[in-house]
């Protein structure tokens, strides 16, 4: 089978047809309708004007449909932009620009922040608003289906730009390719040991890569179904899953620790699994102990979401896995040169194959450029390696900040910042968070006496997305600089008398 998202659809709706594929509260997708409705979309999407290689964000929540969108247009030879549904002004207009995004689907209730951020674009995308996601199956459903199964779609082929944060201001758009994704959720499923009894319960956003691939595309590997929610509640979540027969789900640091804090539940029902990364030792431990299994592994978007993972054939505990048969792990110290087993350095990684890590960084060659070494993507991230291969996340090399499930630059919390009236000068730092990740603390230097740390929050509320909020405050004098003039983020990195937290203030 050629690699393309398009040719694993049609083998798999062939091999699993009457096997439900996707559902949600109020809909049951099998894997033939759901193949009927993506060539429908197709023809839909053609009579738009959409033609291979065209870029098409989307700005949808979770529901089956953005499925159907993705895999309709990945058909057509077009490229996917999903949009991460938190963003708003200039973060939302330069991710729509840079992608040179010629359509835009959206729900009509991001109506205003798209009214907002595209108010001085040069050229804004079409927008194709839906009242609800939902509308567009009953849309489509009006086409006729294309039958062309996606024939000019070859492996390498872009699917994908998905935008993340680095260590510039703003994100960066990851090329990914068709094959990328397909061996990515091959990968997946082998690791699971997946077959088509097993049932995915994805509440993450689908705009993220972690439920695409981990819970998606390797499902349509396996021919398992996918039980989509619109958001995660921890008082709820044994019942959602038990709603809806779920024998796996994806998780993120966060949301694990949360599900462990909730206390063990009456029946974990037929729950066998999860997966994802970040998660701290002792909630794995607990999670462990209701007989489920944690597949913690490590990944970027960059990377086709994952590089390593404690399989079932073959795991530790701590650890993050053994990389995967395509791609290849390095530990480098600061030349570039391998270190020594149980030696921390960075986790450096490159392909076996052509096509199994991104492309590059979209119409960005220089800084994809710079993200390599003879051939190593260098991730940022600190790690080591056991003698029998076994890779430990030590922490990240870089100043990122990953705050629920998302990654943060602090240049690009500062970049929006500097739009901020109360504050001339600012720092934002990552502090340790209970759940296992971080919080976003912001120290500021106010323009006037008189400036108070709830003003500053309250502006961060209204024009920052709701992940980058800070939740801790410190206004000072001025920031410390080193002898170059550069912040030092570290002096900045604690929580003590001085600072305010928001949460506590009931003004989250």
């Amino acid at each position: 089978m050629t690699l393309t998202l398009p040719a694993l659809l049609y083998d798999s709706a062939s091999r699993y047809a009457a096997q439900p594929f996707l559902l949600s509260d109020d809909l049951t997708l099998g894997y033939a309708q759901t193949l009927e409705l993506v060539e429908r979309c197709q023809t839909y999407l053609r009579s738009l004007g959409v033609e291979r290689g065209a870029r098409v964000a989307v700005l949808l929540g979770n529901h089956p449909a953005f499925v159907v969108l993705w895999f309709a247009l990945a058909s057509l030879g077009a490229v996917m932009v999903p949009v991460n549904t938190a963003l708003k002004g200039r973060t939302l207009r330069f991710i729509l620009e840079q992608s040179g995004s010629t359509f835009l689907f959206a729900e009509a209730g991001y109506r205003r922040e798209l009214a907002e951020a595209l108010a001085s674009a040069e050229a804004p995308p079409h927008i194709v608003e839906l009242a609800e996601p939902g509308e567009l199956l009953s849309v489509v459903k009006e086409h006729a289906p294309d039958r062309t199964q996606g024939a000019d779609v070859a492996e390498g082929d872009a699917m994908l730009i998905v935008y993340t944060s680095g260590t510039t201001s703003m994100p960066k758009g990851a090329v990914i390719s068709h094959r990328a994704y397909v061996r990515a959720g091959l990968d997946m499923r082998d690791s699971l040991q997946l077959t088509a009894r097993d049932r995915f319960y994805l509440f993450l956003p689908l705009f993220h890569a972690n439920p695409q691939v981990y819970g998606i595309m390797s499902s349509l590997c396996a021919g398992s179904s996918i039980a989509v929610d619109q958001r995660f509640t921890a008082s709820r979540f044994w019942e959602r899953t038990l709603r809806f027969q779920a024998t796996l789900f994806t998780y993120v640091g966060t949301v694990l620790s949360l599900v462990a804090r909730s206390g063990r539940p009456a029946s974990v029902g037929s729950v066998r699994a999860c997966v994802g990364g970040g998660a701290p030792l002792s909630a794995w431990k607990t999670i462990e102990s209701w007989g489920v299994a944690v597949k913690e592994l490590y990944g970027m978007t960059e990377l086709a979401a994952f590089t390593t993972i404690n399989s079932f054939d073959r795991w530790r505990m701590g650890s993050v896995g053994l990389a995967r048969p395509c791609q290849e792990v390095s530990i480098l110290d600061s030349a570039g040169k391998p270190v020594a087993d149980g030696v921390t350095g960075e986790i450096a990684v490159r392909g076996r194959e052509p096509h199994v890590i991104f492309e590059g960084y979209y119409e960005q060659p220089d800084v994809t450029k710079a993200a390599f070494t003879g051939g190593w993507f260098r991730t940022g991230d600190a790690g080591k390696r056991d003698a029998d291969g076994f890779i430990y996340f030590v922490g990240r090399s870089k100043e990122m900040i990953r705050r629920k499930g998302e990654n943060i630059s602090p240049e690009h919390v500062e970049e929006l910042l500097r739009e901020c009236p109360l504050v001339r000068e600012t720092a934002a730092v990552g502090v340790p968070s209970d759940l296992g990740e971080d919080e976003l603390k912001l120290v500021a230097v106010p323009n006037a006496a008189g400036i108070d740390r709830s003003q500053v929050h309250a502006w961060c509320r209204d024009h920052l997305p709701a992940f980058m909020v800070p939740r801790y405050y410190e206004l000072i004098e001025a920031l410390p600089k080193t002898a170059t003039a550069k912040t030092e983020r570290k002096r900045l990195a604690v929580v003590d008398a001085k600072t305010w937290d928001a949460y506590e203030e009931g003004k989250s």
